[in-house]
């Protein structure tokens, strides 16, 4: 997942497969954790193999063996393919290139201790622009290696998953009447658990309860395959008896700060409770919670609606949801029984084929 905002579209086509078929019939297992040593313990042998790997798919599914990178972000994204606009806006480089940007990388990283410069030998450089590609691409290497080893195995339980750098989560299908599907299910979540580089560790937590993912708290009904996720406010607790932030994610309102920077922190928090829920309901929720808040550190009503104002017109899911930074914060019956909270992505979709 290269987008934190990517992750409802994923939660909402896997709730689409609940829906279609067999896969209503089917339950599943769910896999969630945070992937330790991902950057200071790998040997750079791996890594060259992870990166050799990934250029040797591409190659098997593209002709094309150059990459097109922009030299700033308002020229576009990276493809691949050559480019007329090459040494202006865009630079071209072919993928031997590349292996050799990534040798000269991982051979050429020092740091000094005191008066003395020390090589890094193992590992790659937390501050380098191209450890977190190298860090994801050989993630990506052992979890294509687990599967294909599964498969080699005849474990055959479909797997969905998404991960955001470190932060994985992974269901695992089975069918509740066959013991052989459910026993390999287990078998295929402990692969993947110990799948990765000897010096990585996965550690996984319970997700029999509601369990924490980038901003948003995930439910899954094993039985169901269905899933919930709802915004994770941090300061929860401290909002519903009227303490202070334990996390300070708010200036007050009446601190030297312009109004304009208080402004962007507010409608920024919307934004990321719209790409943190899949409910209208969960979405009102969160917002209302977000008002208590930024009411208990004296922000006028007229920011919050007016931050809401400006978070809908760019995104039109909130229409549905009430603006209601004042007492009144009870959910109306039609968000109770409204429940469709699409994925931005999806709900822009949807919305040009109605133009269309």
């Amino acid at each position: 997942m290269s987008n934190v905002s990517d992750l409802m579209n994923k939660v909402e086509k896997l709730n689409e497969k609940c829906t279609q078929g067999k896969s209503c019939k089917r339950s599943c297992l769910c896999l969630n954790g945070d992937l330790a040593n991902m950057y200071t313990s790998l040997d750079h042998t791996s890594i060259r193999k992870a990166v050799r790997w990934l250029l040797d798919c591409v190659r098997k599914t593209s002709r094309r063996k150059e990459v097109s990178i922009p030299i700033s972000k308002i020229e576009g994204k990276t493809h691949l393919g050559r480019t007329g606009d090459a040494d202006s806006k865009r630079i071209n480089f072919t993928f031997d290139e590349l292996l050799e940007i990534v040798d000269f990388d991982l051979d050429n990283t020092y740091f000094k201790v005191g008066d003395t410069m020390l090589q890094q030998k193992v590992g790659i450089p937390m501050g380098s622009p191209l450890s977190p590609a190298l860090a994801q691409i050989i993630c990506a290497f052992y979890e294509s290696n687990t599967i294909k080893q599964a498969r080699s195995a005849g474990i055959t339980n479909e797997v969905d998953g998404v991960r955001y750098v470190d932060d994985l989560t992974a269901v695992i299908y089975y069918d509740p009447s066959s013991p052989l599907s459910t026993s390999n299910a287990y078998d295929l979540s402990k692969r993947i658990q110990y799948g990765y580089h000897p010096n990585m560790e996965l550690e996984v937590e319970d997700t029999d309860k509601p369990f924490k993912f980038l901003s948003s708290m995930i439910r899954i009904n094993k039985k169901t395959c269905k899933i919930r996720a709802k915004f994770h406010n941090k300061n929860k607790a401290q909002i519903k008896h009227s303490k202070p932030q334990l996390f300070l994610t708010y200036q007050h309102f009446e601190s030297f700060a312009p109004v304009r920077q208080k402004s962007s922190v507010v409608i920024s928090t919307i934004h990321r409770i719209g790409n943190a829920c899949n409910s209208v309901q969960y979405a009102q929720k969160a917002f209302n919670l977000l008002c208590q808040e930024l009411k208990g550190l004296k922000y006028p009503d007229k920011i919050i609606v007016r931050a809401l104002r400006r978070v809908r017109n760019k995104d039109p899911r909130w229409h549905a949801v009430s603006m209601l930074p004042g007492s009144n914060r009870r959910l109306t019956e039609q968000q109770k029984t409204t429940t469709e909270w699409p994925a931005r992505r999806c709900m822009r979709a949807r919305m040009e084929a109605q133009t269309a």
